[in-house]
């Protein structure tokens, strides 16, 4: 587990975020566009949004993910699905 995780798992949802924020804006900085490390950072960060009742953020990282899925995935993969239903679900919640 990263460090997110563990606060996460320990209730702390802000540090989570935070901490899940700071490991974005570095791989942000160091990695290429679109790499696939940042598909999971957009991922996680979208559950810590999502966590602390943010929901337009969330949408907004779980957008970022759905489009370097649409690029780099098959139709009818299984994140790619996952990812559209969190979606739909935080369209509801808003």
């Amino acid at each position: 587990y990263d460090l997110a995780n563990i606060f996460a798992m320990k209730g702390e949802k802000q540090k989570a975020l935070e901490t899940s924020q700071t490991a974005l804006e570095i791989r942000e900085h160091r990695l290429p566009f679109e790499h696939p490390d940042l598909l999971k950072s957009y991922t996680q960060m979208a559950r810590r949004c999502e966590a602390i009742q943010d929901y337009r953020r969330a949408e907004e990282y779980f957008q970022k993910a759905s489009q370097m899925q649409e690029k780099y995935f098959p139709k009818n993969d299984h994140e790619r699905a996952k990812t559209a239903q969190n979606l739909k679900r935080l369209r509801l919640v808003k």
